[in-house]
């Protein structure tokens, strides 16, 4: 007889059946880890660039209103507060922006409350006094009219004012929200030129000021609210963005009431 070969059949055994499952394990779960992380990325970017743009934004929207200050001779109020973090500008401007009333109004910059935080200092906000208000001409030279006697006496009800119109939705808007801090620094020219040197006057018109800006994205935001004392400052010096911009008035700008 002739001697048949036997075949037989090749399997796995369950070992190499685990070992394979586990082999595909790690492989989709560097799979998983890799999509992740490319999200994670993707959010952070995008975030960031809307702190960019939004940030962007204000900036150029108070360069521009800065640049067109409004000069009369006679004094036109202004006034900076320089407070570290809650700095305050206040002055007259003919920029052309999708504001109430006319051209020419007097506005300021500041961060304020929201309900987000309970009140808490959070959004750049802008504020405006215009024609609207039936005793807008008084603020303006010659001085006279209505108890507004003299430049000192101006200043000190626009400032009053517009402060006030912070709580009237229908005169300030919200330029961005999540700011953690707004600097103004001031500075005059130097009397020997050239040269600049830091503005001690709040209520002198300066030569140049420097808007400097910290926010936060809406992630960290939220966590940031929760946070008290060093860990609050820590976690703010470690993902904050802040954005500077000098800003110069000078002569340039100056320009007649007529």
């Amino acid at each position: 007889m002739k001697n048949r070969a036997v075949k037989t059949k090749q399997r796995f055994t369950l070992i190499e059946l685990l070992v394979a499952m586990g082999v595909l394990v790690i492989i989709l779960g560097f799979v998983l880890e890799f999509f992740i992380g490319s999200q994670r990325v993707w959010t952070t970017m995008e975030q960031r660039n809307n702190i960019y743009s939004d940030a962007r934004v204000a900036m150029d929207i108070m360069t521009t209103m800065l640049q067109n200050t409004f000069y009369s001779a006679g004094g036109i109020p202004f006034r900076v507060d320089q407070t570290s973090g809650k700095g305050k500008i206040y002055f007259a401007t003919r920029s052309k922006q999708n504001l109430p009333g006319g051209p020419l109004k007097y506005v300021t910059f500041q961060r304020s409350g929201s309900s987000v935080t309970g009140g808490g200092d959070d959004e750049l906000r802008i504020s405006v006094f215009c024609d609207k208000e039936k005793d807008f001409g008084y603020y303006f030279p010659p001085y006279g009219l209505e108890g507004v006697t003299n430049l000192d006496t101006a200043r000190t009800k626009v400032v009053a004012k517009l402060d006030d119109n912070l709580t009237k939705p229908a005169y300030n808007s919200v330029l961005v929200p999540r700011v953690t801090s707004f600097d103004i620094v001031a500075y005059k020219q130097k009397d020997e030129l050239p040269g600049i040197d830091p503005l001690t006057n709040a209520d002198e018109t300066p030569f140049m000021v420097v808007l400097k800006l910290t926010m936060l994205s809406p992630a960290d935001f939220k966590i940031w609210i929760q946070k008290t004392g060093a860990d609050k400052d820590s976690f703010l010096n470690e993902h904050a963005y802040t954005f500077s911009r000098a800003v110069y008035l000078g002569e340039q700008s100056r320009m007649n009431i007529n």
